[in-house]
């Protein structure tokens, strides 16, 4: 049941949990009351959350996007990183 209430809120584990439990010999009805009770904690949440932060998303799309320039500036920091090992070690690796 922990199995259930669990992969409710993984997205790609809940697929093949559910039908997992399903091929156990799990009852529908406890199915249910597990999905039920692990929706009934998680629904509210979420919908509380928007509620709360729907005054602040102007200011939080713009924090997304200002995280997303750092992102990508550190992808490139580091695949020049990588390059730079590289050349390095195959300079080592090659005889004069």
């Amino acid at each position: 049941m922990k199995t259930i209430a669990m992969a409710r809120h993984v997205v790609g584990l809940r697929a093949a949990a559910f039908l997992t439990r399903a091929s156990r010999g799990v009852p529908f009805w406890k199915f249910l009351v597990a999905d039920a009770g692990a929706a009934a904690v998680s629904v509210p949440f979420v919908f509380g959350l928007a509620y709360f932060f729907t005054d602040q998303i102007y200011a939080i799309l713009a924090d997304v996007h200002r995280v997303e320039r750092w992102a990508v500036l550190a992808v490139i920091v580091g695949l020049v990183a990588g390059v730079v090992v590289y050349a390095v070690r195959w300079n080592r690796r090659v005889p004069p």
